[in-house]
């Protein structure tokens, strides 16, 4: 486990600084919590599945802001930092059936969904969501209520206790915690002015970082990085049906 206080001394013995009266634990704490943001920011920029988070919520159905739920600080969600998806809970227990809403493309595409909701040609109504500011909206507004599941990228909390850890968080693979060590150490020696042993510091912080992004990129030799699903146009849900629409029932 690697928790606050051992990236604290840790630090403090790459800078050759134990025991030195040039900063309070308050301060050390401040600098370690800083560079644990940089790495767990760093992780999440190349693989966001690395943290991901569930949240449930209902909607009551109806006209804004009856379709929206707000996230971020002071909300239900206050560590939300960037969404990945959103499902709408088709059957409840003993078997739970999710359905993925689509989520708009670009802004203009918001037009498409405030019509009529009416489902073309055997298709499921066409669905959407998108994040304006702090707001989640489904379109076009459910006429009923639904539970949806949002499936977001958490920010990442700050360590308060000594014993708080980074390990959950997925900060320690492979030594990837080096740079939080070598990146406060850097720091400790810049508030001395020691500017060519935090020199030293930095580029060993760097060499990390670069090595973290590496490693972290998810790669998977058996599937190509994304799949485009071009046959799903008119229903979400991959239905099958006639006139081009997606799935198993083919086109003219």
């Amino acid at each position: 486990m690697t928790a606050l206080a051992d990236l604290r001394l840790r630090a403090l013995q790459r800078a050759d600084r134990v025991n030195a009266a040039t900063l309070t634990t308050s301060e050390l704490n401040y600098l370690v919590n800083s560079s644990v943001q940089e790495l767990y920011a760093a992780v999440v920029s190349v693989n966001e599945d690395y943290n991901a988070g569930q949240y449930l919520f209902t909607l009551a159905g109806g006209d804004p802001p009856l379709n929206q739920i707000t996230v971020g600080p002071g909300t239900n969600l206050p560590n939300f930092l960037r969404a990945r998806g959103l499902w709408r809970q088709l059957t409840g227990a003993p078997t739970t059936r999710w359905a993925p809403l689509r989520r708009l493309g670009n802004l203009i595409e918001r037009n498409l969904y405030v019509g009529p909701t009416v489902s073309l040609l055997y298709g499921q109504i066409p669905t959407a969501w998108n994040l304006y500011g702090n707001v989640v909206e489904v379109l076009p507004p459910p006429a009923a209520g639904g539970t949806y599941q949002l499936m977001y990228i958490p920010t990442m909390p700050t360590l308060v206790l000594d014993t708080d850890t980074i390990d959950q968080y997925w900060l320690t693979l492979l030594g990837w915690d080096e740079y939080v060590v070598y990146d406060v150490a850097m720091k400790v020696l810049l508030k001395e002015e020691s500017l060519d042993s935090a020199g030293v510091c930095s580029g060993q912080a760097q060499k990390v970082k670069q090595r973290v992004l590496l490693e972290a990129t998810p790669r998977d030799d058996s599937e190509p990085g994304q799949i485009a699903d071009v046959k799903t146009v008119r229903s979400n849900y991959g239905l099958g049906g006639w006139g081009g629409m997606g799935g198993d029932g083919g086109g003219w």
